[in-house]
């Protein structure tokens, strides 16, 4: 008798799971490991495989293999969150194209070279606005340093707010 509440009889698996995915609530990636510790939670995440091409010349181009990227995440309770994202690199192989490798991109997730995800950003500006949460505060909260909270929602937190967001003291108002 198979069990309804199980993730197909708990064995190890690299398919994604479709309960996991939706728990996560990011549809661009899917879930493919947890793990919970008394501090963070670390979920490994990749996106599907798509066709490729080349963002210059637009030639179809040839993976290269992963890399990881850990992007902070909305925290979970008390829990620190860490999206391990497994970034798929591509390489270009037309002579004639300077590009040479770049890395896949999901925009719903995070923007390049961010620290935090575009779904922590949001809460952050949140906690700013409905909360009067400090950046100190949310960057403690997101397991990071004061600046990369400030670069990742600071600016938009003032506009989106009406009002000043105090940062050690100062005052930002309206965006850059």
């Amino acid at each position: 008798m198979s069990d309804a509440t199980g993730c197909a009889g708990a064995r190890p698996t690299t398919d994604p799971c479709s309960r996991c995915d939706l728990l996560l609530g990011l549809d661009d990636v899917s879930v493919e490991s947890v793990e919970r510790g008394a501090v963070v939670m670390r979920v490994t995440v990749s996106a599907a495989w798509q066709l490729m091409g080349c963002p210059d010349c637009g030639v179809v181009a040839v993976s290269r293999g992963r890399r990881v990227r850990v992007l902070r995440d909305v925290p979970h309770g008390d829990v620190r969150v860490q999206l391990v994202w497994r970034q798929r690199r591509w390489c270009c192989l037309e002579a004639r194209c300077s590009r040479g490798t770049f890395a896949e991109q999901v925009p719903a997730l995070a923007a390049p070279r961010a620290v935090l995800t575009r779904r922590a950003v949001t809460w952050a500006v949140g906690q700013l606005c409905r909360e009067h949460a400090t950046i100190a505060g949310l960057a403690r909260r997101l397991g990071g340093r004061v600046g990369d909270a400030v670069a990742g929602g600071q600016a938009r937190a003032a506009t989106t707010c009406g009002r000043p967001v105090p940062v050690r003291g100062r005052h930002v108002v309206g965006g850059r």
